[in-house]
């Protein structure tokens, strides 16, 4: 049996498996439905058999919920249809910032350069947790990719100014 390391969300937990939508998850040696909760995200170890069937070995990180498995109450499109006294809009002013003409060169530049920094290291955890499977190595790849970033954005930077 070939082994792999998969991403599973809950969707729900019998006795001897659980289903990550369609898909059912047996239970190897060793573990038991008291070991997952509905709604949960976990990193497991699944060994796939023969006929396709996917066993686990052993549950690696429980994610617990995470964002992308929250679905919102209520969106824009349909809160109306919630509380339909909303008049939308109507409580908003626009808004302009002010120019704070007491900041420095040197201190934009240092915003700046904070705000590209933030972006950057934003982006690229964002990028590496959709395309790895692997959760252990997150962290390592998000860092990796930040750091080329910001190479990147320090070098566009520095020849924009030269």
């Amino acid at each position: 049996m070939q082994t792999v390391t998969e991403l599973i969300r809950v969707t729900g937990v019998s006795e001897y498996s659980v289903y990550s939508g369609q898909q059912r998850y047996s239970f190897n040696k060793g573990v038991n439905s008291s070991m997952f909760t509905k709604g949960n995200t976990y990193s497991v170890n699944v060994k796939v058999g023969k006929n396709g069937g996917k066993y686990i070995d052993s549950v690696s990180n429980d994610l617990g919920v995470l964002a992308g498995d929250v679905t919102p109450a209520a969106t824009s499109s349909n809160a109306g249809a919630l509380n339909p006294n909303i008049n939308k809009g109507s409580n908003f002013k626009s808004f302009s910032a002010k120019k704070d003409d007491n900041m420095t060169k040197e201190e934009w530049a240092a915003k700046d350069v904070r705000i590209s920094r933030s972006g950057v290291i934003q982006a690229a955890v964002q990028a590496v947790a959709t395309h790895s499977k692997d959760v252990n190595d997150l962290e390592v790849k998000a860092i990796a990719l930040a750091e080329a970033m910001l190479a990147f954005v320090n070098q566009s930077s520095k020849e924009v100014v030269s």
